[in-house]
């Protein structure tokens, strides 16, 4: 199911995924609220099938035109990042914002600054999100179907074609909103995040020594080639800068000629 209000193009897409978060979405949302009604700003939403009363809450934001776009599709990460941003329509993706995190908007708004004076063209990684011009999300051909680990996917995908680039200073996050789960859930989530990891290029050369004797990394060791992977050669090189949190990507551009987006 896909809602959609008719509207000229905007500047920027906010792309989020949404899945039975009642406990935590409106403080999240609340916390963006400035950007939603802006007139540069679209909401692009995902919802995977929630039963818990965050789809009732979305689809009341959608009646009161607050949000854009509100899909309602069976997917995982991956699938619903990647349909966020087909579903969108601005000329830049503001990627991996999630419905059980509190962001602080002014940083939002400084990090696309940020973006436009130093990174322009690129695909950025601050902590907390992702900025992706369009046509380069296009050009990458969009999120994979991954359970975990989409967005290091797609910034592998631009760090092979030097596209990527990095400021893990710039911090947009004010608090994660830790969801309890019980000791399986726990290691489900532990499971995913080491199968997926490998699915994308990390190996046992990578891991530190502690982590080769855990019972969910020698299952993913096992079973991640079950499930369509996306591995890449340069993974090792990757994973290296971005443990490093060193700043990388800045292009060289005359600030006279960058246009003012954000007042």
């Amino acid at each position: 199911m896909l809602l959609t209000l008719v509207d000229s193009q905007k500047i920027y897409s906010i792309c989020i995924t949404n899945y039975n978060s009642n406990d935590s979405i409106r403080p999240s949302i609340k916390s963006i609220y400035p950007l939603l009604v802006d007139e540069k700003f679209e909401t692009v939403v995902v919802d995977n099938f929630s039963k818990d009363g965050s789809f009732e809450y979305l689809s009341d934001l959608f009646s009161q035109k607050i949000i854009t776009h509100l899909i309602s599709l069976r997917c995982n990460r991956g699938i619903g990042r990647n349909q966020a941003f087909k579903s969108s329509s601005g000329q830049y993706i503001l990627a991996n914002i999630d419905t059980d995190v509190i962001y602080d908007y002014k940083k939002i708004l400084g990090a696309i600054k940020e973006y436009h004076s130093r990174f322009e063209g690129k695909v950025l990684s601050v902590y907390g999100m992702m900025i992706i011009p369009y046509k380069t999300a296009n050009l990458l051909q969009g999120w994979k179907n991954l359970d975990r680990h989409e967005d290091n996917e797609i910034a592998l995908n631009a760090f092979v074609h030097n596209l990527h680039a990095q400021d893990l200073s710039i911090n947009v996050v004010k608090e994660h909103l830790n969801r309890n789960r019980d000791l399986v859930s726990r290691f489900k989530v532990r499971y995913q995040h080491y199968r997926d990891f490998m699915r994308i290029g990390f190996s046992p050369s990578d891991a530190n020594i502690g982590e080769l004797f855990k019972v969910e990394f020698i299952l993913a060791l096992l079973f991640y080639r079950l499930r369509p992977s996306f591995r890449y050669r340069e993974f090792s090189e990757y994973l290296k800068i971005w443990k490093s949190q060193i700043v990388y990507g800045e292009v060289s551009k005359n600030l006279d000629n960058i246009e003012e987006d954000i007042n």
